[in-house]
């Protein structure tokens, strides 16, 4: 049972307290950021699965093109500053659109952000 004094998140694992302390549930700490909080780390996790994402795109891009240049006997031509230059930018895209949300909700008042208003 978590205790209600200063140490009130001395329970290890335990979810579902209503004690904001990084219990792991989702929201638990975002929902009462602040503006700063956001912008510190709105792009974090945006960026790195958008930089996955363009990275996994190139390779299977890269393998499919080298199963169709093989059996049409085409030479598989491969430019290392394209691939890095969509893994970069499609990092910059979870950067833009992770940023501007995160931005744009902690500059709301939370009890209005649930009503609806």
């Amino acid at each position: 049972m978590a205790t209600r004094g200063r140490n009130r998140c001395a329970t290890p694992g335990r979810r579902g307290t209503s004690w904001n302390c990084g219990s792991g549930w989702p929201g638990g700490r975002s929902s009462l950021a602040s503006r700063d909080d956001a912008d510190r780390s709105s792009g974090g996790d945006d960026q790195r699965l958008c930089t996955g994402g363009g990275a996994i795109g190139v390779a299977i891009g890269f393998a499919v093109a080298s199963v169709v240049a093989h059996g049409a006997n085409w030479p598989v031509v491969f430019d290392p500053a394209m691939a890095a230059g969509a893994v970069v930018f499609s990092g910059l895209i979870g950067v833009i659109f992770g940023y501007y949300p995160a931005k744009r909700a902690a500059s709301l008042d939370p009890v209005a952000a649930l009503r609806g208003d």
